[in-house]
């Protein structure tokens, strides 16, 4: 009995600290620059920590619900887009702050589709900051 209640408690644990780390994180929106198409952005939540290695992005969600809802929708062709341009080196925006402040980044995307069948990033990392 008393092993089952560790385990309930260590997986109480492990949920306040994942609630704690999307409280702590702020509100970013990744976009393509080179699609044309508000749906075609994918709304974040982020850490940033910087040094003088430069910047690091942890990404701790991909935010989904109703101030989202018109979001992270890419067409068939949107979607190929993407993977041929971040296959070939290209970089995308990362914008926090209402687009205030950006940064060109270098994505890992995962992708997945919505109930309808339209293709939508699942899970995103930043694998580079880019500064120019």
């Amino acid at each position: 009995m008393h092993a089952v209640e560790e385990s309930i408690h260590g997986i109480h644990s492990g949920l306040d600290v994942e609630i704690n780390q999307l409280e702590d994180a702020e509100d970013a929106m990744l976009s393509f620059p080179f699609l044309d198409d508000e749906q075609a952005r994918v709304p974040l939540r982020v850490n940033l920590e910087s040094s003088a290695d430069g910047l690091s992005v942890e990404v701790v969600a991909v935010r989904r619900g109703k101030d989202t809802a018109t979001s992270n929708r890419f067409a068939d062709d949107q979607r190929a887009q993407v993977n041929r341009r971040l296959a070939q080196g290209e970089t995308v925006r990362l914008e926090l702050q209402n687009g205030t402040e950006t940064y060109d980044v270098i994505p890992a995307l995962s992708w997945g589709r919505a109930d309808d069948g339209t293709p939508t990033v699942t899970d995103v990392s930043v694998t580079d900051v880019q500064f120019s």
